[in-house]
């Protein structure tokens, strides 16, 4: 799968998504998604990286937590056929939620 394919498939959930970061003073309104390769988790033989495995985050931000808002995301992860480990936290500064999906993507 490409960050193409991963962007088209979070645009369909209908929220405003970015890869990285909204440039200052742009962010929208909540919510939104922001997705990013956080790194790198390739597999090795002979000496060689034979398949690359990126390590993906794709971040939720929220007012309060919405678990409705959740199982779009979710939905729409599944249907990629990605495995995600989800992490929850109220950004007090901020003062909004982040719901975070941690994958590895082929």
């Amino acid at each position: 799968m490409t960050l193409e394919e991963l962007y088209k498939k979070l645009k369909e959930t209908g929220l405003p998504v970015v890869y990285n970061s909204w440039e200052v003073g742009q962010a929208p309104p909540l919510p939104y998604l922001v997705y990013l390769e956080d790194g790198n988790d390739d597999l090795f033989a002979d000496n060689t990286n034979y398949k690359a495995v990126r390590e993906m985050t794709v971040e939720l931000y929220t007012a309060k937590k919405d678990p409705e808002t959740e199982s779009i995301i979710e939905k729409a992860l599944n249907n990629l056929g990605l495995t995600y480990r989800k992490y929850s936290a109220f950004i007090d500064s901020e003062k909004m939620q982040e719901t975070a999906y941690e994958f590895n993507m082929i």
